[in-house]
This record gives C-alpha cells, sequence and structure tokens, in this order.
C-alpha cells in the first residue's frame, strides 16, 4: 500500500464518519504504522493530517504488542561444538541466528539493549 492509497482511504472515511469526535479505525491506524518502515513519521502525519503524538502513542501500542524474543533453552553441559538457534519475529520479519552456543553470551548485551 501506498501513502496515497492510503490518504485516500482516510478522505473516504472521514468523509463517511458519523462525527468529528468519531475515533480513527485501529485498521488505518496499522497501516499508517506500517508505512513508517519507508516513510518518516512527520510525512505520514502531514500527508494523513495526523497528530503527531496520537501517531507515536498508536506506533507503540502496536510495535509492543507485536514483538517478543524466542530464545531456545540451552542445555548446561552441551558440548561446546553444538550450535543454539536464535529465532526473532517483529512486525513480519523474522532473523534466525545459528551460533556455536559458547558464542551466545556475546550477543545477549544486544538483546537487552533491544527491551529498553
Amino acid at each position: 500500500m501506498t501513502l496515497t492509497d492510503l490518504k485516500n482511504e482516510f478522505t473516504q472515511w472521514r468523509s463517511s464518519r458519523n462525527s468529528r469526535a468519531e475515533p480513527i479505525p485501529e485498521a488505518l491506524w496499522k497501516k499508517a504504522i506500517a508505512l513508517s518502515d519507508t516513510h518518516g513519521s512527520g510525512q505520514i502525519c502531514t500527508e494523513l493530517s495526523l497528530s503527531g503524538g496520537q501517531f507515536k502513542i498508536y506506533k507503540d501500542k502496536f510495535s509492543a504488542s507485536n514483538e517478543f524474543i524466542e530464545i531456545e533453552p540451552i542445555a548446561p553441559e552441551a558440548p561446546k561444538s553444538q550450535n543454539c538457534s536464535i529465532t526473532l519475529r517483529a512486525n513480519n520479519k523474522e532473523l534466525i541466528l545459528d551460533m556455536p552456543i559458547t558464542e551466545v553470551i556475546s550477543v545477549l548485551p544486544a538483546f537487552e539493549k533491544l527491551l529498553q
């Protein structure tokens, strides 16, 4: 979906809503948030006539609910040659790290920073 397509959807919704106080549907917010991967927040808010503050609130709300880190357990007595697979999934994207168990400790600080 392009920003222009979404702008047309917002225009259509605004013209058909019952009152100006009617909240923007979550489906439109989610589409706007999805565009933030390719467009700046300022551009999206300007084009769609959205409040920057509300955009940030909804972006945090929808982003936080879709993110998690899955770390497979490591056997305490695992041989040093055994590999560990770590899968990260967020926003329909997936990153799989496959590394020796002895190297896992070196990436844990990066995970901690992501969660802050």
